[in-house]
């Protein structure tokens, strides 16, 4: 089969196949399928998920590729080697290779490992620092604690709703001796059968799509067997159902997700250690959009007060979003609200000095499923100067409406100010 291959790929032009599909969407297993180990086959080669490339796998691709981007994330998931390490060191000595060079050791390291350990220059790095998935309560604990408060939330760019959207719910269940806890997979089924049963009259486009992930794969078997027993085919396909440990969900994501942690107030040191394992919590806390129910059955008393699960529980627990209507706001703020309000405007739909990552805006308001932002220019004060160009930037691609307002044209041709906002409020 092979020899036939390669004939085959004797009499094909591979630079026609690119000219015409320039773009390709492969896994590594494709690429080295399709295409043949030419040098600098393809201009561009990106890697997604770098952080699950092992260097030994993604050389054939590295070989047709003119230059390299390395998207991934040392907060996430690793790759998984069944390299044992012996047999590493014996490839190393065959070859006469030192075992500390880190691109010989392609059991632990990634490729995303190796670029970062091998960068000259701090213009190769772009930290990708907007978050569009999950809603402030949901990521709030991951960004802070993982990612020391550098992300800008994009879902913030919108009123938090009043109802909670992550939860904790317990189970009062223990985790037997074959790892399962079977009253939290239980009240799992309960919780997803009404959401079932609530959205029965909507199509599939306007359900919820879910996710139910646990730390551990004996957990995750008993709940697919479960689900298997009590939900249709045509019922986990409607809510786009999933079930999985960290490593299957990785890149997943679902407008909600149940958690189930499956531990008892007898836990074992070594199963809250694996739980402190930062890339399997982070995975494990951040697939949900907008709705997360985290099913547990322990006592936050009678677990280790240093340990991640009880540090997320704290943070989610007393988790507020930010208060921002006691903020000072100046005399050019107060004329531009009234006017608001005077335009149909609701008075609970105007946040001042909003508040999103590391940009703060002068007005933020929502009417209907639009969102603006006003930026206030030139009255002295804390809202006098103009949103920064990267400012600017971020809201253009959220495809949000910006409104900027100097306080000259203001003061002198008012009317004309008035007629720009209610035409831009009213499409």
């Amino acid at each position: 089969t092979n020899l036939m291959r390669k004939d085959l790929e004797k009499g094909i032009d591979f630079g026609v196949i690119t000219t015409a599909m320039p773009i390709w969407l492969s896994t590594l297993n494709d690429i080295s399928y399709i295409y043949p180990l030419q040098k600098e086959l393809f201009d561009l080669v990106i890697i997604d998920e770098a952080s699950q490339c092992d260097i030994a796998s993604i050389i054939p691709v590295l070989h047709r590729a003119k230059r390299l981007v390395i998207v991934g994330d040392q907060q996430q998931l690793r790759h998984v080697s069944f390299l044992s390490l012996d047999k590493m060191i014996e490839y190393a000595d065959i070859e006469g290779l030192n075992l500390g060079d880190d691109v010989v050791n392609f059991r632990d390291n990634s490729i995303l490992d190796y670029a970062l350990d091998h960068i000259t220059s701090q213009e190769q790095i772009c930290f990708l620092n907007e978050h569009y998935r999950s809603i402030p309560e949901i990521i709030d604990f991951s960004n802070q604690y993982f990612y020391s408060d550098a992300l800008n939330l994009m879902t913030k760019l919108t009123f938090e709703s009043k109802v909670g959207g992550l939860i904790w719910r317990k189970c009062d269940g223990n985790r037997m001796a074959s790892g399962v806890n079977e009253k939290e997979a239980r009240e799992i089924v309960q919780s997803l059968n009404k959401l079932i049963s609530f959205e029965e009259v909507k199509d599939m486009s306007q359900c919820s799509s879910v996710a139910i992930i646990s730390p551990f794969r004996k957990q995750v078997n008993f709940l697919k067997s479960l689900l298997s027993q009590e939900l249709s085919l045509q019922e986990m396909k409607k809510h786009d159902i999933i079930v999985g440990t960290p490593f299957e969900l990785q890149g997943e994501e679902r407008t909600r997700v149940y958690v189930s942690w499956v531990i008892d107030d007898a836990v074992q040191q070594g199963t809250l250690q694996y739980l402190d394992r930062e890339d399997v919590f982070n995975v494990t806390i951040t697939r949900a959009k907008d709705f997360m129910i985290n099913f547990h059955s322990f006592d936050p008393k009678k677990i280790d007060r240093k340990s991640l699960l009880f540090e997320y529980q704290a943070h989610t627990l007393n988790y507020r979003a930010e208060e921002t209507k006691d903020h000072y706001n100046d005399e050019f703020f107060t004329e531009v609200t009234k006017s608001l309000i005077k335009l149909e405007v609701k008075d609970d739909d105007i946040i001042p000095n909003y508040r999103v990552g590391s940009y703060t805006f002068d007005i933020f308001l929502q009417k209907g499923n639009r969102k603006y932002f006003i930026d206030l220019i030139g009255f002295p004060g804390i809202q006098e100067g103009t949103f920064p160009f990267e400012q600017y930037r971020m809201l253009f691609r959220t495809r949000s409406q910006i409104l900027a307002i100097p306080y000259t044209y203001w003061q002198f041709n008012r009317a004309a100010c008035l007629r720009y906002i209610e035409q831009t409020l009213n499409g």
